[in-house]
């Protein structure tokens, strides 16, 4: 590889690290493209069927989340490219990866922290049954903390920030 001025650039070589980042950011790319199809899935469900999904309308909490999803949607797919494009070392969005990185790793946090603080009030409450509450935690670890967290730890690994 040359430089503008025709000067030779030597690559850092590549550790078994990075290259297990990489293979790790690849996979929670194409896990973040089915979180996405989830969340579409979701989010038809939410506005053709509201009584089944608990949608209810007249909640703006309820509101709010339904009008976000696609803009998730539209981040992670942003953030999917760009983890494909910083892999393969070209493409369009490259930038989009550490910045939806850094990003998911905040976000896995404050999800958690709600997550389990909803699964506290969730399991004494007898209006929600156990397995409700229970079923409902899992997914969203599944779908935030997982996927999410695979893409990110892929991330942290691939830029070989600790060597």
């Amino acid at each position: 590889m040359t430089d503008a001025n025709g000067l030779v650039i030597a690559d850092a070589p590549v550790t078994k690290k990075i290259k297990a980042g990489r293979y790790m950011m690849l996979i929670g790319a194409g896990l973040l493209l089915v979180s996405v199809a989830l969340q579409m899935a979701e989010f038809v469900l939410s506005i053709a069927f509201p009584a089944v999904m608990e949608v209810d309308f007249t909640n703006p909490m309820h509101i709010t989340h339904v009008i976000l999803i696609p803009f998730i949607c539209a981040f992670l797919i942003v953030v999917a490219i760009g983890g494909i494009s910083y892999v393969r070392g070209r493409g369009p969005l490259m930038q989009g990866a550490s910045i939806g990185a850094i990003a998911l790793g905040v976000y896995i946090v404050i999800d958690l922290i709600i997550e389990i603080r909803n699964l506290a009030h969730g399991i004494g409450n007898p209006e929600f049954g156990t397995s409700t509450v229970l079923y409902k935690f899992l997914s969203s670890f599944l779908q935030s903390q997982l996927f999410c967290g695979v893409f990110f730890i892929g991330w942290f690994l691939a830029k070989d920030y600790l060597d």
